[in-house]
């Protein structure tokens, strides 16, 4: 999770040595909540908008994550989308990798834009 080639991709270099997981996917921390329709947050009240979460084709996490989220999984809250949730959750974790990758993006795909990868 420290290599060298993964660090160019780190959203935030907190001086730690050694990263204590990974995060992996397609992010977008300027998402505006959706206030109606399927995917409406009756109960969002952190903020104007989304907190970072990978979106799109899917998402890896380190199995530090995993059992972050099974021991804690009682006191966790639980929004409409899981990708939103999952943000939320790995938010205020302090060593994670967070590692943004454009092949992740299913909207950018679609355009016809993945033979420029």
């Amino acid at each position: 999770m420290s290599a060298p080639q993964l660090s160019s991709f780190v959203s935030l270099k907190d001086g730690l040595n050694l990263y204590k997981g990974l995060y992996w996917g397609y992010f977008n921390g300027h998402a505006k909540v959706y206030l109606n329709g399927k995917w409406q947050e009756k109960d969002w009240f952190l903020c104007d908008n989304y907190l970072p979460y990978a979106l799109g084709g899917g998402y890896v996490i380190s199995r530090s994550i995993v059992d972050y989220i099974a021991n804690n999984i009682d006191i966790l809250s639980y929004y409409n989308a899981e990708d939103v949730s999952m943000g939320v959750w790995t938010a205020s974790l302090n060593g994670i990798n967070r590692v943004h990758d454009i092949r992740f993006d299913t909207e950018w795909i679609s355009r016809g834009c993945e033979e420029t990868i």
